[in-house]
């Protein structure tokens, strides 16, 4: 469960992904958002950075198993 927090922030935007157990329960709080609705095209790389971050996210699988 420790891929699943996961956080980058900078001026452009963030993305902050945080996975906690309680009991028998598995929370995952997701958090993506955009500083501004226009960057200009050298901001482009602190852009990605939290994108690709999003994307790792979106990629990764958590098994269950029955108790």
């Amino acid at each position: 469960m420790d891929k699943l927090n996961s956080s980058v922030e900078n001026k452009t935007g963030a993305f902050i992904a945080t996975a906690k157990q309680e009991g028998n329960k598995v929370i995952v709080n997701i958090n993506k958002h955009y500083a501004h609705s226009f960057e200009p095209a050298a901001n482009w790389p602190m852009l990605l950075s939290f994108l690709d971050k999003a994307l790792d996210f979106n990629q990764q699988k958590l098994l269950l198993k029955k108790i």
